[in-house]
């Protein structure tokens, strides 16, 4: 059981914590190369239908501005096909986060002198191993 003394002296005047206002930053830094690392350790090297259908749509749209998935439409089983052209039929969500960093991907190759692994020579999609 709690008791009161009667006073409320001091209750609004509380000093903020050092460790949160000193080291949240820290904190965060750690908690995502923490989380990096765990995901990076389980990596998969080769990805299934899922991950290619999702792969590909960023690729589609890094590379041509589209949603269309038909150049890297043979690397998966997982997608749709309407109106003669293939598109990933998995939800974009995961694929429009992704884009960003491909694009970044793309950029820094490009600016130094080298083309994309995705592609061939020619700017065409390359068939991937995976």
């Amino acid at each position: 059981m709690i008791k009161h003394t009667g006073s409320t002296e001091g209750l609004c005047q509380a000093k903020p914590c050092r460790f949160v206002s000193g080291c949240s930053w820290k904190i965060g830094v750690l908690l995502f190369i923490s989380a990096f690392l765990t995901y990076a350790m389980f990596s998969n090297a080769n990805p299934g239908a899922n991950t290619k259908s999702r792969l590909a749509l960023v690729l589609s749209i890094v590379e041509h501005g589209q949603l269309r998935i038909d150049g890297f439409a043979g690397t998966t089983i997982d997608k749709a096909q309407v109106g003669g052209h293939y598109y990933s039929d998995k939800t974009p969500g995961m694929s429009l986060m992704a884009v960003p960093v491909a694009k970044l991907f793309t950029t820094l190759a490009a600016a130094g002198g080298h083309e994309p692994v995705w592609l061939d020579g020619a700017g065409r999609p390359r068939q991937p191993a995976w």
